[in-house]
């Protein structure tokens, strides 16, 4: 615990001395480290423009300092271990046989749950709505409807935290250390109960600061925090690298190879991130000529977990029966073999395309076209909603591929990082996930549209801007905010959204459309 919590300090210290000590002098002395404008989230500002912006504006500065305090109560929360707990026996169960100690499991603190069951009630929701009408109403609904998810969403939320607390602390009370020593140094009820309470609570209190990102910070809150570990983890991840670097004997060549591949993968993952299809719009009355994006990242990597649950439903199934046929059938959904990787390739395309029916409704897209006196400029000579839906589905090739890549890139990394240590064991450990690489490019790619708006907030003729309209994604947000623009109100919209991390359409997301106090219930009058 002392060397994760050195380490986790001294990031927070070099993150914020880089904060106050970084100017305009010191970012112009390296353009060539920052990418061009063509990645740019922004039509008028490059990326080195934003980060600029980011460090000299107080407002964004004040806003950064805001999250890294976040990060660090996140920080602390971690640290904290769960009462009724002998964390020494706990340790001594992610202890390997070079006896490497990996420091993210070596104590059960209150936030091992993270923000995960407020993450998968999100999704549950999400699924539930493509057979619920009333989901699916309020899902596709103004704000009121949105109200009624959040809501939804939260109770969920209790309940999976509560039923993963009780599977936890009856795993625990049953677990021995290899020392044969109990886990658990409490009785059994109060344990229980304890555990319940502590893990639920700090689900909602990572929900409370994500809200305070959301209001007071950079970035969007669930985001930054899912992400927290990653940047103040980095020196830990370093440390304990070194570590298995020295005992496995890995040579510089492969170990500088690997970092030159992920480093690859995460600037690909980015450029592929900031690219979208425009479909253009016309306004009926004025002619003005706006355009609405169809992005690759919209289904996030909820396709991947839903063909490897379902891949692996056959395998679960037949290990409760014990015959020879069926185990010869079930040899069929080993990771490894060649049919495996056709199956899943397959699953993977297949609830690609059936998610992204669930999130993206074509018709409702229409709707509100109609509503706000928008067309399309060409169909191609087809109908409108089934020419938006072609070109949805010709983007969703790509995250279809991309996915596939991902769920494989891991365990190619782990296969060139695996080798032969002069004890003879096999190390196999890399804490790089491919996913993670697309989750850590999409939030930066999401930073930066912030601080565009924040740019353009900055430029307001009106300095009293306050949200009129909170939308559920990123087309709604710009067909209202263009709307409004049309009838004399300049509208901006901050995005609030997690890329990769979670699909389109959540309550995680938020487009918050901005206009002048003076404006607001106008506003709110036209486009409700």
């Amino acid at each position: 615990m002392g060397v994760d919590m050195f380490m986790g300090l001294l990031a927070v210290i070099v993150i914020v001395l880089l904060v106050r000590l970084a100017g305009k002098q010191s970012i112009q002395r390296f353009p060539a480290l920052i990418p061009s404008t063509f990645l740019s989230p922004s039509n008028t500002h490059s990326i080195k423009e934003l980060l600029l912006f980011l460090i000299t504006n107080e407002e964004t500065r004040k806003r950064l300092f805001v999250t890294l305090g976040v990060f660090v109560v996140v920080r602390i929360l971690v640290l904290i271990p769960v009462p009724g707990i002998n964390q020494e026996a706990f340790g001594s169960l992610f202890l390997d046989k070079n006896n490497i100690l990996f420091g993210a499991f070596t104590r059960l603190s209150i936030a091992s749950l993270g923000i995960m069951p407020f993450i998968s009630a999100c999704l549950l929701i999400q699924l539930l709505s493509a057979i619920i009408p009333h989901f699916k109403r309020a899902t596709f609904g103004d704000e009121e409807g949105r109200r009624k998810i959040v809501r939804y969403t939260c109770l969920l939320a209790v309940g999976l935290a509560l039923l993963q607390s009780y599977g936890m602390s009856i795993w625990l009370e049953n677990t021995v250390s290899p020392q044969g020593m109990s886990l658990v140094t409490m009785q059994s009820v109060p344990f229980r109960i304890i555990t319940m309470v502590t893990l639920t609570a700090t689900v909602f209190l990572y929900l409370f600061l994500a809200d305070i990102i959301n209001k007071y910070g950079i970035g969007n809150g669930v985001a930054m925090i899912v992400v927290s570990g990653t940047v103040l983890g980095l020196f830990s991840w370093i440390y304990e690298g070194y570590g298995l670097y020295t005992a496995s004997g890995i040579g510089i060549v492969k170990a500088l190879i690997i970092i030159i591949l992920v480093l690859g993968f995460l600037y690909l993952a980015f450029i592929v991130t900031s690219r979208e299809k425009k479909i253009e719009l016309r306004e009926k009355k004025t002619k003005r000529e706006i355009s609405i994006p169809l992005r690759i990242s919209w289904v996030a990597d909820a396709p991947s977990m839903l063909a490897s649950t379902i891949i692996m439903l056959p395998v679960t199934i037949m290990n409760f029966f014990n015959h020879p046929w069926l185990h010869s059938i079930s040899s069929i959904f080993w990771p490894r073999s060649i049919t495996y990787f056709i199956i899943q390739g397959g699953l993977l395309f297949f609830c690609t395309y059936v998610y992204a029916s669930i999130i993206f409704k074509p018709a409702y897209i229409q709707n509100l076209l109609q509503r706000f006196n928008f067309s399309l400029k060409s169909t191609e000579g087809k109908q409108p909603t089934e020419y938006l839906d072609n070109q949805l589905s010709k983007i969703l090739i790509i995250t279809a591929i991309l996915l596939f890549v991902c769920l494989h890139m891991s365990t190619f990394l782990r296969n060139l990082l695996s080798v032969e240590t002069s004890s003879g064991t096999v190390v196999g450990f890399i804490s790089v996930s491919s996913i993670g690489l697309l989750v850590l490019a999409g939030v930066f790619f999401d930073l930066l549209s912030q601080l565009e708006f924040f740019f353009q907030k900055s430029k307001a003729s009106s300095k009293n801007l306050t949200v009129a309209y909170i939308a559920f994604d990123e087309i709604e947000a710009k067909i209202k905010s263009e709307y409004l623009k049309g009838n004399g109100i300049n509208a901006l919209v901050e995005p609030l959204r997690f890329t990769w991390g979670i699909p389109i359409r959540t309550t995680i997301d938020q487009y918050r459309i901005y206009t002048a106090a003076r404006d607001v219930k106008k506003a709110r009058r036209l486009i409700e």
